[in-house]
Parts: C-alpha cells; sequence; structure tokens
C-alpha cells in the first residue's frame, strides 16, 4: 500500500499473492496482479528488499508492460508473413510442376522455426531489456518515496544478477522432531 501511495497514476488496483514454490521468480500480469515466489522472498534479507522487489512489479503494472503486446504482435506478424511467403512459393512450385504439398510443409516450419528465433534473438531481449531498466527506476523512486532505503534495490539487484549463488531451499521439507 504504502509503495502504490506514491504512484503517479491513482487507482492502481495491484494485488500480491505469494506462491509456495523454491524458484526464484517474481511477476506482474496484466490484471495487476503480482506473483511473488516463497523462495525469492526467503533469500531477501531486509523489508528495504521486499519492497524493491515489489515496486519493482509495481512498476512493471503503472507503466503497462502486462498490457504492452507490441513485440507479441510482431512475432505474430512475422510468423504470418512467413507463412504467406512460404504458400506463395508452394502455389508457385506447384503451378510450375515443381513441387508437393509435403515439401511445402517442411520448408513452411523451417521458415516459421527462423522467424521465431529471429523475434527471440533480435526484437524481444532489446525489448525486455528497456522494460526492465524502467522499471527499476520507477521501482526506486516508488519505494524512496515511501520511506525505504534505495540500498534495497542496488542489493536485490545484485542478488538477481547471481541467483544460482543463493543456496536451495527445502520448503516443503519438514524439521526432524525428537523421538
Amino acid at each position: 500500500g504504502r509503495l502504490l501511495e506514491q504512484s503517479p497514476v491513482s487507482g492502481v488496483p495491484a494485488r500480491v499473492y505469494v506462491r509456495a514454490s523454491n524458484e526464484w521468480s517474481a511477476e506482474s500480469t496484466a490484471d495487476a496482479n503480482v506473483y511473488v515466489s516463497l523462495g525469492i522472498l526467503l533469500r531477501l534479507d531486509s523489508e528495504d528488499e521486499v519492497a524493491a522487489l515489489l515496486a519493482h512489479e509495481a512498476a512493471h503494472i503503472i507503466l503497462g508492460h502486462a498490457n504492452s503486446d507490441v513485440v507479441q504482435k510482431l512475432q505474430q506478424r512475422a510468423i504470418q508473413l512467413s507463412a504467406l511467403a512460404v504458400d506463395a512459393q508452394r502455389v508457385v512450385a506447384e503451378a510450375q510442376g515443381k513441387g508437393s504439398p509435403a515439401d511445402a510443409k517442411g520448408v513452411r516450419a523451417d521458415e516459421q522455426s527462423r522467424a521465431l528465433l529471429l523475434n527471440a534473438a533480435v526484437l524481444s531481449p532489446s525489448w525486455t531489456r528497456v522494460r526492465e531498466r524502467n522499471a527499476d527506476r520507477l521501482g526506486t523512486d516508488l519505494m524512496v518515496r515511501a520511506g525505504y532505503s534505495p540500498e534495497g534495490m542496488a542489493s536485490l539487484l545484485e542478488k538477481l544478477t547471481v541467483p544460482e549463488a543463493a543456496p536451495p531451499l527445502a520448503l516443503l521439507e519438514q524439521p526432524e522432531r525428537p523421538s
């Protein structure tokens, strides 16, 4: 609540849910929900780090990142264009007696795979990095305005760069009881 009160957008309906999972993950959705795994919460060392995590995810909601489907539309468009190109090749090849429907299916799968790889390698990473930086900036602003230390964001980001270094958790194991 303290974080959302600092939002430049009023009435953000965000809700936070904790998932019973060992994973090092948190995400926001288009319906303004934030899902945080118990695994990440147990690895954080302060209220400031928790505030940083929640502020970052709230920033994604405030900035409309979950609603922003530009990349997805570009990916779908690229796949549609590659499918049209392959269909056009098939029609021309069949008209010239040089191809069969079975050949066209293999070509279509290859072309669509190439389109997906191009999207994954070129479009998505740069789009994601920009969104993440913007969420970090707004998240830091939200948490500082709410009275949390910006060091919480710095230490959270440091932990996120090496999640493998965090010790594994056994969330579902019960402690041994003396007999």
